[in-house]
């Protein structure tokens, strides 16, 4: 929504490969790494109370799903890789 506030909280980052958030209850962890036989790996993992799991599995899931449906285009012609990198510096 348009001017809501969420308060969220950077647990941990490792530039150009993960970083890890917390909001609320829940945690939430993103990470990349180079793939075999090229490409790249993304994984995302949700931890909290198993309603609140199900609930952002449901909603948040397939959002991530279209963003890396085509990463380069989200990443403005660059790979996530290379954005990710480049926003740790």
């Amino acid at each position: 929504m348009p001017g809501l506030l969420v308060p969220v909280r950077v647990l941990d980052k490792v530039p150009g490969r993960s970083w890890s958030w917390s909001v609320g209850p829940l945690r939430l962890g993103h990470a990349v790494k180079p793939a075999a036989g090229g490409g790249s790996e993304v994984r995302v993992e949700v931890r909290g109370p198993l309603l609140l799991e199900v609930l952002v599995g449901a909603t948040y899931g397939p959002i991530i799903r279209l963003l890396l449906a085509n990463p380069v285009r989200v990443a403005g012609g660059r790979s996530p890789l290379d954005a990710a990198a480049s926003a740790g510096s």
